[in-house]
């Protein structure tokens, strides 16, 4: 309980660094996660696991705590409690959750010095892919996020379903995604 309690001061004190932090530990334990029990994998890519934390750090963490305050002041007046977060919603589904995944993309090619014909063929590949799977769970824990979880913690809230997704993403988007959906369709096959 002191955990909790400190780390809700610190959130007090700092919010958007601490938000940024946590979620680039939370994307960093979800491609620990798709690695070792997803994947499979022996060894630990550090390189892949670093890109990342990186990634969460300077990415994601910023954009959706930057958003979530955007999106309070934007209806944070509504006249309508029971309205606001329907309309945070629509916003955030059609416009952020569309614009962050397909960023993603752009981002983590560049991160892995890919070209930009490899950047676009990626995004061909699995963009479409990723936002099927993101609408089947977002939606609704953005609604829940946005009824009942006040601004600062909305991160922290998300960071629980996170795990699963970043795991998920991280999978999707890693090295060997490609390698192990092969094996898995050929080991299916026989």
């Amino acid at each position: 309980m002191n955990l909790i309690r400190a780390y809700g001061n610190v959130m007090i004190k700092h919010p958007i660094k601490t938000q940024c932090l946590t979620t680039a530990v939370l994307v960093t334990t979800g491609d620990i996660i798709a690695q070792k029990l997803i994947e499979d994998q022996s060894r630990l890519n550090v390189k892949r696991t670093a890109k990342f934390a990186l990634f969460g750090l300077l990415y994601v963490g910023p954009s959706v705590t930057y958003w979530y305050r955007f999106l309070d002041r934007s209806f944070g007046r509504s006249k309508s409690i029971r309205l606001k977060p329907w309309q945070k919603l629509i916003v955030d589904q059609s416009f952020f959750n569309p614009a962050i995944n397909f960023f993603a993309l752009i981002i983590l090619g560049v991160l892995d010095q890919k070209k930009s014909t490899e950047i676009v063929e990626n995004i061909q590949k699995n963009y479409l892919d990723i936002m099927i799977a993101s609408y089947k769970i977002w939606p609704l824990v953005q609604l829940i996020n946005f009824y009942l979880i006040p601004l600062n913690y909305r991160s922290v809230f998300v960071a629980a379903f996170s795990l699963a997704w970043n795991s998920y993403y991280t999978w999707k988007l890693g090295e060997k995604s490609s390698e192990y959906l092969q094996n898995s369709k050929a080991n299916h096959q026989d």
